[in-house]
């Protein structure tokens, strides 16, 4: 193992952790209203594109660390967006007091 790898190592540590704070606090507070979902849409749309750049490229095996970056990435935003659908606020009629979905 050279000094780059361990660099390598490093930032995959740091991809699969640096939202994980974010999926916390969506789950303990269920709450999503200050998240725009469409940073996020944006942000894995740019993982996809660069995934398919690597695979296209057929880099995907030589640049595993790229893959599973853009993979980390695409997974917990996937899971941030799911969790910001199901805990965005329920609409009330204020006619019949019942909850819109």
């Amino acid at each position: 193992m050279v000094l780059w790898d361990v660099f390598s190592i490093l930032g995959l540590l740091c991809a699969a952790t640096y939202r994980a704070p974010q999926i916390y606090q969506l789950y303990t507070t269920k709450k999503a209203d200050d998240l725009n979902a469409m940073s996020y849409m944006v942000q894995s749309c740019a993982y996809i594109f660069f995934l398919m750049y690597l695979i296209g490229t057929g880099k995907g095996t030589t640049e595993f660390v790229l893959c599973a970056y853009y993979v980390i990435g695409l997974m917990q935003n996937t899971l941030v967006y799911k969790l910001k659908q199901k805990y965005k606020p329920q609409r009330v009629d204020t006619d019949t007091n019942v909850q819109a979905v």
